[in-house]
């Protein structure tokens, strides 16, 4: 199967892997660049429900995630020959709303030997787009795409590759079944009854009341609907219409099957997982297609997953795995994007950022390639570098808390969750005193990364403050020094020392650079302190 044109440098690895850790199902997709194509080459769907698994306080029970763990080590073995930057890896809304997903994703990790990202229901509904719109002819004009997942379903209207409204909303078939399909004996129960329907219906209908006029305002030309609910209500009624293509009177009937027979006349074909969630997934569009107005809806094959294979395609467009000059705007790297409009968004000084990025290289190079959940801390800190003075648009006076804010906040397509609280986090610390909390999680398990980082990325900005071009920039040394520590907190270990890990960070100016700069040697006098508080020893000359 052909799903678009791209291209592929000789030498590299051709295969390429998604997995989306859906709340109804797990996806694995695996594809090969061959002669410019992307070739389809395999595709596993297990129906997990892990959303069936999030009880009343969000704690994902341990059938559920014994069900996950045994689905991942199965996809583990098709995709470990596949290179780690060519394996992408989301968590969707389920796992966004376990209260005990950090403790699972560790195992989830450690089963499938990659890293796991968790998107934003943004980044959800930009993914899904960027998967569905390879499938919509360029001739249809705008399109409305609805995906019906376990947990959420996301709206976006766009037109090509470009996305104009993006939604997700916590309306999902597995979740709605749960609260709205249960007669306490079973789910579906046997019966489906009016006040079942009524109730789905209503809670739809709600959630629907915050995009309906400005998507309706924005308007699209074709309806789309994509993943497999919607793939099980067009092959319901695929005798009746024209298959692939779901009417407002084809789903009326299905509905008035549930109203008039309390169940689906015919579901052969359907798994039993599916069938039991497919009463829901019917009245979720039911309400859909009234609130929003829509006679048919074009079923596609493309997704989530489909997105993300295209999604890493653009980040490696500049590397040696692909060729750039054939990836236009389609086959980039949306975070670059994402970085460029926020910095227009909030008035950043370009000069400035660029400055500071000259800085932070010059620094960086003399680091390993510091890598954190699969996450290239580098790309990260350059990133802090250009939006580390967006709070300023809100206050001078405590702008680095402003920054933290409006990037914690923010819609950022392209960014997974931890790679925006890691941006976050960099740039709420990068000036003064580092607060209690954004401490903790920089001293974490991995503070051998962390901590370099930051503080090259603190040095960068303070050699700055003048704002001058081409200054010259000290050298810089680093080295982790094991030290003892008196235990003086536990009395009962009071003879035991902690072995603790310093970072012991060395600058040296140019002969009398400093004596020119008394603000800069005062400010690097200050800097000592507060980088102490992280056990890193700052020394200068």
């Amino acid at each position: 199967m052909t799903l678009t044109e791209t291209a592929v440098s000789d030498e590299a690895n051709p295969y390429f892997a998604a997995i989306d850790l859906g709340s109804n199902s797990f996806h694995l997709l695996v594809v090969k660049i061959n002669d410019g194509v992307i070739e389809k080459i395999d595709s596993v769907k297990e129906m997990v429900q892990i959303a069936k698994g999030l009880n009343i306080t969000n704690q994902l029970s341990q059938a559920a995630q014994d069900r996950a763990l045994h689905c991942l080590r199965c996809f583990q073995e098709r995709i470990q020959d596949i290179p780690a930057e060519q394996i992408r890896i989301a968590g969707t809304k389920a796992l966004r709303s376990a209260s005990n997903a950090h403790s699972f994703l560790k195992q989830a990790e450690a089963a499938l030997g990659h890293s796991i990202d968790i998107v934003s229901g943004y980044e959800e509904a930009r993914l899904v787009y960027l998967g569905v719109s390879h499938d919509i002819s360029a001739d249809k004009g705008r399109s409305l795409v609805i995906d019906i997942g376990g947990g959420s379903t996301e709206f976006i209207i766009g037109e090509q590759q470009q996305p104009h409204l993006l939604e997700s909303l916590p309306i999902g078939c597995v979740t709605y079944s749960d609260e709205f399909f249960n007669d306490e004996k079973s789910i579906p129960p046997e019966t489906i009854t009016a006040e079942m329907i009524w109730k789905t219906y209503y809670a739809t209908s709600i959630e629907l009341e915050a995009i309906c006029q400005p998507y309706q305002r924005l308007g699209w030309d074709i309806a789309v609907g994509s993943s497999g609910t919607m793939k099980a209500i067009a092959q319901l009624m695929q005798d009746d219409v024209v298959n692939g293509v779901i009417t407002k009177e084809g789903l009326s009937v299905l509905l008035n099957q549930l109203h008039t027979e309390g169940k689906l006349l015919d579901t052969s074909g359907l798994s039993a997982e599916r069938r039991n969630t497919l009463p829901a997934g019917i009245v979720i569009l039911s309400a859909i297609v009234d609130q929003l107005e829509l006679d048919e809806i074009h079923v596609v094959h493309s997704a989530l997953k489909e997105g993300l294979i295209f999604d890493t395609l653009g980040r490696l467009s500049s590397e040696k795995h692909l060729s750039s000059e054939q990836h236009k705007h389609r086959d980039i790297d949306i975070r670059d994007q994402t970085i460029d409009k926020m910095m227009e968004q909030y008035h950043v000084d370009k000069e400035q950022a660029t400055r500071a990025n000259i800085a932070l290289s010059h620094f960086v190079t003399q680091l390993p390639e510091p890598i954190v959940n699969g996450v290239n801390v580098k790309k990260i800190l350059h990133w802090a570098a250009q939006l580390h003075e967006i709070g300023l648009t809100i206050s001078h006076s405590g702008h680095h808390h402003h920054s933290y804010y409006l990037l914690k906040e923010s819609d950022m397509a392209g960014f997974s969750r931890f790679e925006q609280e890691l941006l976050a986090l960099l740039v709420g610390a990068h000036r003064r005193k580092i607060s209690a909390d954004k401490k903790a999680l920089i001293s974490s398990d991995h503070q051998q990364a962390l901590h370099p980082s930051l503080v090259c990325l603190r040095l960068a900005i303070l050699l700055n403050q003048r704002r001058e071009d081409n200054i010259e920039l000290p050298h810089i040394a680093f080295a982790f020094v094991k030290t003892l520590l008196e235990n003086e907190s536990d009395t009962r270990n009071h003879d035991t020392p902690t072995a603790v890990n310093e970072l012991h960070i060395t600058l040296r100016f140019p002969d009398g650079w400093l004596d020119d700069h008394p603000l800069t040697y005062h400010n690097l006098s200050r800097e000592q302190k507060h980088l102490s508080s992280l056990r890193v020893i700052l020394q200068f000359s």
